[in-house]
C-alpha cells in the first residue's frame, strides 16, 4: 500500500458535509451488496485493502482541525480490521431480519478519531450460503456517485459494460465562463418564450390555462379556509401558475421559479411522517424490478426512466399518506435530488471527494390515476432539468462552507427542512459484478438526511434490475417497506394502464 501524504487539506465543499451530522441524522452513505455464496472473508479483506484504501489514502485519515483549518490525516493507529469485520447472522435468518440489523447500523455513529467508514460481511443468510456486505461511508469522504465508482473499482465484471453513467444535464455550463456562454444561448429563445406566453394570439395553450384560474383561485381559497396553515404555500402555488404558462425548457423562468423555492418555500407540510426525527432508523427495499418492463414504459408515453420511476414513488406515497391518515389531494412534495456536476474521471482521486450539487425537486402527488401521475411527473421533471438550480445551489453550498459554522449549518437545516428528505437515483452496472469470487446479485443504497428530514430513497440499477432502498425515522415511518412495496405496486399499475392502450 503506498504511503499516504502527511496530510491532506478537506476542501470546503466536503466540509460542508463532514459538518452537517446531527446524532438524529447521521450523514452517512449506505449500500449494500447481497450475494447467493460468501466470498472468503481473508480474500475480501484483501480486496478492499489494495482497492479501496491502497488507491485512496484518505479512506485510512481522520479529520483534524489545526490553526482553524481542516485536514485529513493518517491514522497512526489504523488498522483494517477496525473497518472490514464479519458477522455470522441466527440460523434461518431472513431479508426481515437483515432489515433489523441495518436498522440498528444505521443509528449509531462511527467511532471518534478514526476514518469515517465502515463494511461488514453478514453470512449465514437464508439457507446458510447467502452473504451481504454492508458499506457505510460518511459524506464528507465522497459523494453517492463516487462511491458507486469506488464499488464498481472493488468489484471484478463480467464482460460487457460496467461503467457509471453520467447523471445531470450533459450540455449544462461547469464553470463562470460557460455559464455566461450558457444563459446568451438561451436569452432569445426565453424571450420569445415569455412574449408568447402572454400574447393571446401567440400563446393558445397559456390562454386555456387562464380560463381555469377562477377555478383554481377558488379552490385555493376554500382549502385556506379549512386549513388556514396551509396559507404559506399559497406564494410557492402562484409562482408554479406562472411559471406553467410557458414552455417546460424556458431556462430563465424555470431558475427564478427555483431560486424562489430555494428562499421563500415553506417548511415541508405536516404530514403523517412531520416531527423531529430521534435516534432510531428503519430501512426497507425492493430489488427486483425489471429495467427492460420501465423503459418500455417510458417509451410507450414519450417519457424517461426517471420520469416513469418518480411518478411511481409519487403515487406510493400518495397511497401511505391516506393509509397513515393524513391523505392529500392535490399539490406536491418537496425532495433535495444530488445532481452531478461533470461526468466522472476513469481513474478516482486518491482522496475521493465531493463534486455534485442539489435540486428541490417538486413532485406532484395526490393524483390517483397513474398515467395522469406520470404526465406530471415529466412536466415537472423536464422543469428541473432546464434550468440553472444545480449551480445557484452548489454556489449558496460553497458560499456557506466558508461562513461561521452556526450560520452555515441554520441555513442548511433551513434549506433542508423545506423537503421530505432526499431521493436520489444512481445509475450502476450493467454487467454482473463479483466479489472476492462470489457473484452479487442485488445493490442497493440508502441516502443520508439532515435537518429534520424523516424519509430518504434511493433507486439504483443494476445488472437490469431496479432497486428501491428506503431509510425512515422510526418513530415516524412506521413501516418504510411498505412504501417500498408500494412504489412496485405502482410501477405495476402504470404497465397495466399502457396495457391497455391508454394513449
Amino acid at each position: 500500500m503506498s504511503e499516504p501524504p502527511a496530510r491532506m487539506p478537506i476542501p470546503v465543499h466536503d466540509q460542508t458535509w463532514l459538518f452537517m451530522d446531527k446524532p438524529n441524522n447521521l450523514m452517512y452513505i449506505n449500500a449494500l451488496l447481497w450475494m447467493r455464496s460468501t466470498p472468503d472473508f481473508a480474500a475480501l479483506v484483501e480486496v478492499i485493502e489494495e482497492r479501496v484504501v491502497g488507491k485512496h489514502p484518505v479512506m485510512g485519515c481522520r479529520a483534524v482541525q489545526d490553526g482553524g483549518a481542516w485536514f485529513w490525516e493518517p491514522d497512526p493507529d489504523f488498522d483494517i480490521s477496525r473497518h472490514v469485520t464479519q458477522r455470522r447472522m441466527p440460523k434461518g435468518s431472513t431479508k426481515a431480519d437483515v432489515q433489523d440489523h441495518l436498522s440498528t447500523c444505521f443509528g449509531t455513529p462511527f467511532p471518534s478519531g478514526r476514518p469515517l467508514w465502515s463494511m461488514e460481511l453478514l453470512t449465514g443468510i437464508g439457507d446458510g450460503h447467502e452473504s451481504v456486505l454492508f458499506i457505510r461511508i460518511h459524506h464528507g469522504i465522497t459523494d453517492g456517485i463516487r462511491s458507486t465508482q469506488l464499488l464498481l473499482n472493488m468489484c471484478d465484471h463480467d464482460a460487457g459494460e460496467h461503467s457509471v453513467a453520467r447523471v445531470g444535464d450533459r450540455h449544462a455550463p461547469a464553470g463562470p465562463l460557460d455559464l455566461f456562454e450558457f444563459v446568451g444561448r438561451h436569452v432569445v429563445h426565453d424571450a420569445g418564450d415569455l412574449a408568447r406566453a402572454t400574447s393571446p394570439v401567440g400563446a393558445p395553450d397559456a390562454m386555456k390555462q387562464l380560463t381555469r384560474l377562477p377555478h383554481a383561485v377558488s379552490e385555493t381559497a376554500r382549502r385556506v379556509i379549512r386549513r388556514p396553515g396551509t396559507i404559506r404555500q399559497v406564494p410557492g402555488e402562484v409562482v408554479e401558475g406562472l411559471a406553467s404558462f410557458t414552455a417546460e425548457d424556458n431556462t430563465f423562468v424555470n431558475t427564478s421559479r427555483a431560486v424562489f423555492r430555494l428562499v421563500f418555500e415553506p417548511r415541508s407540510p405536516k404530514l403523517a411522517w412531520s416531527g423531529t426525527p430521534g435516534l432510531e432508523k428503519k430501512v426497507g427495499w425492493v430489488d427486483d424490478i425489471p429495467l427492460d418492463e420501465v423503459k418500455a414504459l417510458a417509451h410507450d408515453w414519450h417519457a424517461t426512466v426517471n420520469d416513469v420511476l418518480m411518478s411511481s414513488v409519487s403515487r406510493a406515497l400518495t397511497t401511505y399518506l391516506a393509509e397513515e391518515g393524513t391523505p392529500v389531494t392535490g399539490g406536491a412534495l418537496n425532495w433535495l435530488v444530488p445532481i452531478s456536476l461533470a461526468p466522472l474521471d476513469a481513474e478516482l482521486p486518491p482522496d475521493l471527494g465531493n463534486h455534485f450539487s442539489l435540486v428541490m425537486f417538486r413532485m406532484p402527488v395526490g393524483i390517483n390515476d397513474p398515467i395522469d401521475a406520470l404526465r406530471a411527473t415529466r412536466s415537472m421533471m423536464n422543469r428541473t432539468k432546464h434550468s440553472l438550480e444545480p449551480h445557484v445551489a452548489y454556489t449558496i453550498l460553497q458560499t456557506l462552507a466558508l461562513g461561521p459554522r452556526m450560520l452555515s449549518a441554520g441555513v442548511r437545516n433551513y434549506l433542508a427542512d423545506k423537503c421530505v428528505g432526499q431521493l436520489t437515483n444512481v445509475p450502476g452496472p450493467q454487467s454482473p459484478l463479483n466479489l472476492a469470487g462470489a457473484r452479487v446479485e442485488s445493490v442497493l443504497g440508502w441516502v443520508p438526511l439532515s435537518g429534520d428530514q424523516t424519509l430518504g430513497l434511493c433507486i439504483f440499477t443494476y445488472a437490469g434490475r431496479i432497486g428501491i432502498g428506503i431509510s425512515a425515522d422510526a418513530a415516524l415511518v412506521r413501516d418504510p417497506q411498505r412504501i417500498a412495496d408500494l412504489v412496485a405496486e405502482s410501477l405495476d399499475d402504470l404497465t397495466n394502464g399502457s396495457l391497455a392502450g391508454r394513449y
